[in-house]
């Protein structure tokens, strides 16, 4: 009878390393990650304050704040990858946002802060599904990427999104909680590239930070 258990007990542990080496090949090979150890640690209805800092063309925005209001929580999928998390999660609308004096913020949508509100737990299933911020170049003159990023951090999570044009780069990044999933940093920025003259190939390129957010 002990040795019937025994060998059952073996059986069930070498079924368990079985799952969890397929499941492993399966996050490494195919991006394909579980969503049930991931869960919303904020709820329909909670506030939150950005301290708005704007530069360029956003400087009318500077020194406002945003109250933003969490007005949908979608559902997270059972299975994730980086096209269903993207569709489920990050790009739908999660929020609705006033300024401080109560205005709509109208074409300032503030889909950055939408974008980085996030389930939480499992952050590691959630590294996996995109590439590392230093395993690609930025800028118009290295790389090519033209998607999210992400890192898992010691302290929170970065996301971030770049899109790579000819002449021109531009993307956003954010620090998440990792207890809330709520951002706390957020910028938004641009490169430009500039030709120095007509008859030399080189080239300047210009950083230009076009908007951040702090919360408050």
């Amino acid at each position: 009878m002990v040795v019937g258990n025994l060998v059952k007990r073996q059986k069930t542990v070498g079924v368990s390393f079985t799952l969890i080496a397929i499941l492993g090949i399966l996050i490494i090979a195919l991006g394909v990650s579980p969503g049930w150890n991931l869960s919303w640690n904020v709820e329909e209805g909670d506030l939150f304050s950005f301290y708005v800092k704007g530069f360029h063309n956003y400087e009318i925005l500077n020194d406002t704040v945003v109250i933003v209001n969490i007005s949908t929580l979608p559902v997270i999928p059972s299975i994730l990858t980086r096209y269903t998390f993207e569709s489920s999660i990050l790009e739908i609308d999660k929020i609705s946002t006033t300024f401080e004096n109560g205005t709509d913020t109208g074409q300032y949508g503030f889909f950055l802060i939408s974008r980085a509100i996030l389930p939480c737990g499992g952050w590691e299933i959630l590294d996996y599904l995109y590439v590392n911020p230093e395993d690609t170049s930025f800028g118009p003159s290295g790389g090519n990427l033209r998607g999210y990023i992400s890192k898992l951090e010691s302290d929170y999570f970065y996301l971030g999104y770049e899109a790579v044009d000819f002449d021109a780069s531009s993307g956003w990044n954010a620090n998440i909680s990792l207890e809330t999933g709520i951002p706390y940093y957020i910028q938004y920025w641009r490169y430009d590239i500039f030709p120095e003259n007509t008859t030399s190939p080189s080239v300047n390129l210009e950083y230009r930070v076009m908007l951040e957010l702090f919360l408050i």
